[in-house]
C-alpha cells in the first residue's frame, strides 16, 4: 500500500472508531432507567416468593395457569418419559462396561509458592479414562440372583 493512503486512512480510522466508542456514552441514566418500573425490594420479594407480579396482586404465574387449564406441567412429563426411554434403549443396545469408581482422600496440605493451606477433602474419578462399550451379545445376562 501506498503510505500516502495510510496517512491520509489512519486519521479517518481513528476519528471513527473515537465516534462509535463515544455513541455508546450517550446514553443518560434518567432515559436508561423505568420510571414505573417495580423497585429492587419488589423484584427481589417476587423472586423468593414465587410471586411473578411485583405491582402488589397476589397472582403467581402457577396459579394463572392453573386457573386457566394451561397443560405444560403434563407436557414436561410426557417429555421426560420419552427422554427416560431413549435412554434406556441406548442403553440396552450399548451397554457400557464395568468402570469402577475410586474414591481418594486428599490430606490437608500446603499448596502453591504462596503455601495456602488447603483443607483435606475427598474426591472421585473412574478407573478407566474412557468409557468402554460392549459389542452386542458381549454382555453377559444378568439372572435374578448373580451380579455382572
Amino acid at each position: 500500500m501506498n503510505i500516502k493512503k495510510i496517512t491520509t486512512l489512519l486519521p479517518l480510522t481513528l476519528i471513527s472508531a473515537a465516534v462509535i466508542t463515544l455513541s455508546g456514552c450517550a446514553t443518560s441514566a434518567d432515559t436508561a432507567a423505568l420510571k414505573n418500573g417495580p423497585t429492587m425490594a419488589q423484584a427481589y420479594t417476587a423472586a423468593m416468593t414465587g410471586n411473578d407480579s411485583t405491582d402488589g396482586s397476589n397472582q403467581s404465574l402457577s396459579g394463572l395457569r392453573s386457573a386457566l387449564g394451561d397443560s405444560q406441567p403434563m407436557a414436561n412429563q410426557t417429555a421426560s418419559t420419552a427422554i427416560t426411554q431413549a435412554t434406556d434403549q441406548v442403553n440396552m443396545q450399548f451397554p457400557t462396561l464395568p468402570n469402577p469408581t475410586l474414591v481418594m482422600y486428599v490430606y490437608p496440605h500446603f499448596a502453591g509458592s504462596d503455601q495456602a493451606p488447603v483443607p483435606g477433602y475427598y474426591t472421585a474419578f473412574s478407573f478407566y479414562t474412557r468409557i468402554h462399550y460392549a459389542l452386542p451379545g458381549e454382555m453377559p445376562t444378568q439372572s435374578l440372583g448373580g451380579s455382572l
